[in-house]
């Protein structure tokens, strides 16, 4: 990459995970668990890097020598205050909506700042899969997903950054997992337990998802898939129906995208699919939903 005053390579490992960035001469390799970075090596220093349980949530910073420095985020995961062992503030940064940073005070080389992705001082961040331009306002390439992702393949959270984030540029979602047009996703091992698409999305008979789960003990049956697809109608048993109720967010709350959730039951039990639909409601739109409605086929 070049550019007036900059001059940058980057290096990647097998698992297409960035190992190496070189800007105008000084190099940081990256160690990884997964695909957090957990540590960073700088002139043969290593900076180990505190990270929660979901992507991205920076927590502090400990060099080579001992020097704790404690990362303070907002909602965003974006690192807005970085404070010492002794309690002091270090630095604080600013952000506009879309990402363009301003930091007070020294930050002792830290990069992790927007979003809680990395600040390459080359007037891009990376989001893994690619490269964004906060002044922009876009992804400086196509989305490797394709319309996947949205239908503007260069736009970032689907102009939304407010409310979502996007740690692997390809795909909006919240800060907490919920992916916007896709599945709930959570910490690993969660169980995902709803489906979350826009209400543009929606399609006579049926919803464009990429993949169906179900939660233990409910009784969705509606079985794995993958590809662009409908749901799937749930096979119905000897006697009774399916119904597919869908609970809605309140399209009035800011909070919320205009969303919903589905659930389905293998019998003409109203009651029962509209339990289900308002429990994964509830997990996946973060709120009791404010509206249910089914629909029963079979006998």
């Amino acid at each position: 990459m070049t550019a007036p005053g900059i001059l940058a390579t980057f290096q990647y490992d097998p698992l297409n995970r960035r190992s190496e960035r070189k800007v105008n001469g000084s190099t940081t390799t990256y160690l990884y668990d997964g695909k957090q970075a957990i540590g960073e090596v700088r002139a043969g220093a290593t900076t180990s890097l505190l990270t929660g349980l979901t992507i991205d949530e920076a927590i502090a910073r400990y060099t080579s020598i001992g020097r704790q420095t404690t990362q303070l985020t907002d909602q965003l995961g974006s690192v807005i205050r970085q404070i010492t062992a002794a309690g002091t503030t270090q630095n604080t940064t600013s952000y506009s909506p879309y990402g363009e940073a301003t930091t007070s005070g020294d930050d002792q080389g830290n990069s992790t700042e927007y979003t809680g992705r990395e600040n390459d001082d080359t007037g891009l961040y990376f989001y893994r899969a690619r490269y964004y331009d906060p002044e922009v306002k876009r992804f400086v390439s196509e989305d490797p997903i394709g319309l996947a992702g949205g239908i503007n393949i260069y736009a970032y959270v689907l102009g939304n950054p407010l409310s979502y984030t996007d740690p692997d540029g390809l795909m909006a979602g919240t800060a907490g997992g919920a992916v916007a047009g896709g599945m709930v996703a959570g910490p690993p091992g969660a169980v995902v337990g709803a489906i979350i698409v826009t209400i543009a999305q929606a399609l006579a008979g049926g919803v464009a998802v990429a993949a169906i789960a179900s939660i233990p003990g409910d009784t969705d049956s509606s079985s794995s898939s993958s590809g662009s697809r409908s749901i799937p109608v749930p096979a119905k048993p000897s006697s009774g129906c399916t119904c597919i109720c869908r609970a809605d967010a309140n399209q009035n709350d800011p909070r919320n995208s205009p969303a919903f959730a589905l659930g389905t039951a293998t019998e003409c039990d109203y009651a029962t699919a509209s339990k289900v639909a308002k429990r994964n409601g509830t997990k996946a739109l973060g709120q009791q939903p404010k509206h249910v409605g089914c629909r029963c086929t079979g006998r």
